[in-house]
């Protein structure tokens, strides 16, 4: 898969920059407009990419992220593609993650964390509807 994207940065309006800079409450938000291209060499007998073995799409994205006492991080991301091979049909894809920061690292690195995350929609190739939770333990050494 690959992936060209571009999002601008405008820290007035709190896109790619933390606001406020400091606080119990932070928020950042930032738009994309992109291209994914993915091709598929090996189909394992999937009926769907044998006859399409490849994808391209442009997209629209809006991710964001809520930070809460510098433990919680709140980050939901909405994407809208559309096809533009095969039907040339639209598809939208939801995600939802959710960190809680257990400990830090002297350097205040996250050290450990546990994350929820959910996701609902379609991803190419197969633009199947994909509807998944997955929880996570992480560990940084």
């Amino acid at each position: 898969m690959s992936t060209l994207q571009y999002s601008p940065v405008a820290p007035r309006i709190a896109i790619g920059q933390l606001h406020p800079a400091d606080g119990p409450l932070q928020f950042y938000w930032r738009p994309y407009v992109g291209l994914e291209t993915t091709a598929v060499h090996d189909a394992a007998g999937d009926p769907d990419l044998m006859q399409q073995p490849d994808a391209a799409d442009v997209y629209v994205k809006v991710a964001s992220q809520l930070r809460a006492f510098e433990r919680l991080f709140v980050t939901p991301e909405l994407t809208e593609f559309r096809q533009l091979r095969g039907d040339k049909s639209s598809h939208g894809l939801a995600e939802l993650a959710i960190e809680f920061v257990v400990s830090e690292t002297k350097n205040g690195d996250v050290r450990t964390s546990v994350e929820l995350a959910l996701v609902n929609g379609t991803r190419a190739p197969a633009y199947e509807r994909e509807h998944s939770i997955a929880v996570t333990l992480g560990f940084k050494f």
